[in-house]
């Protein structure tokens, strides 16, 4: 294991090759050397996950030794010795292989939100550590997870190509009205009664299409509507949320309204902390995945932003709430780097 992580340490000044998120949306006209590109993005993961592996051992103090943390430091442990030890891609048997073995390291990780947000959680009983400190930590991490998840992505873009047609391909109305769905099972399963769960009207034209990874925009809908019935349901308002999709010049404009009794103005930038939670220990809304874990907002916030767009929230304290996120159409030309 020693020598593992002085390999892993090797990579700690080699920086990661720039590329702007424009990259991952031009299909390549001709693939003259599969061999080379494959290489750089094997090259290219080895050094994002090696660099993972060391922010999680300068994550805050304590916080880098509760159990969450260090399951998820070795899942990028586990990871980066797959793909190092995987051969040089030169055979046409090779690209399957290795596109397997980028879907097989993908899913384990696809719990690793829920495991940093218990050890968060549970870390902010002992510590006085400013959320602003983890907010900046969290935020690139996850920004850096995103973009390792882009990147296997990719590779199976080109060449897995049966199994990745829908690659940065989002329909907006499918996305939502899964989201829709599922909040209103999760919410059953949690409350038991039926008549307590609220309606969800959806207003969108025709059925748009953005180049957009579908899984985060059902992310970002299923947390805003969750959490908005939530409220709903705990003071005893029937009222169906509303979700309005507005299709620009420029953007796609997602408008999400509930009635519950909303938070004070002062209270809003508190939501977007990694370690805020509106049912404190909680454990019953946990248990069913409901909410207590911190991360719904901020996490959604920047999957919003990651792909050039934002999420903003509007208190109407009493009276009602607005979650509005919008989305860059033109991610094409896009030159932020990832």
């Amino acid at each position: 294991m020693n020598r593992v992580f002085h390999k892993i340490f090797s990579y700690k000044n080699i920086k990661t090759t720039p590329i702007s998120l424009g990259y991952f949306v031009k299909k390549p006209v001709n693939i003259l050397y599969p061999q080379d590109i494959s290489n750089k993005i094997k090259s290219e993961l080895e050094v994002r996950l090696a660099q993972r592996v060391i922010k999680l051992s300068s994550f805050p103090n304590y916080l880098r030794e509760f159990k969450e943390v260090l399951d998820v430091k070795q899942l990028y442990v586990n990871s980066f010795k797959e793909i190092n030890n995987f051969n040089n891609i030169k055979y046409t048997e090779d690209f399957a292989k290795f596109g397997n073995l980028l879907e097989k390291i993908k899913d384990r990780h696809q719990n690793v939100p829920l495991s940093i947000s218990e050890a968060v959680q549970e870390y902010k009983k002992i510590s006085n550590e400013k959320p602003e400190v983890l907010n900046k930590v969290l935020d690139e991490f996850y920004h850096s997870r995103v973009g390792i998840r882009t990147l296997i992505d990719y590779y199976n873009f080109l060449f897995t190509k049966k199994k990745y047609k829908n690659y940065l391909r989002c329909d907006i109305r499918e996305a939502i009205e899964c989201a829709a769905a599922d909040a209103q099972t999760a919410s059953y399963q949690f409350y038991k009664d039926h008549s307590k769960i609220p309606g969800i009207k959806i207003y969108i034209k025709d059925d748009p299409i953005i180049p957009y990874t579908q899984g985060n925009l059902h992310f970002i809908a299923f947390e805003i509507l969750k959490n908005g019935m939530r409220a709903m349901i705990e003071n005893d308002i029937n009222k169906p949320l509303e979700v309005n999709v507005i299709d620009t010049t420029d953007y796609f404009i997602f408008v999400f309204r509930d009635y519950g009794p909303s938070v004070r103005h002062t209270e809003v930038d508190k939501l977007f902390d990694y370690s805020f939670t509106s049912v404190g220990d909680d454990e019953k809304h946990k248990k069913k995945l409901l909410a207590g874990f911190g991360h719904g907002l901020p996490l959604s916030r920047l999957y919003a932003r990651f792909f050039g767009g934002n999420l903003i929230f509007i208190p109407y304290y009493g009276i009602k709430s607005e979650v509005i996120f919008y989305l860059n159409k033109s991610v094409a030309t896009f030159e932020t780097e990832i």
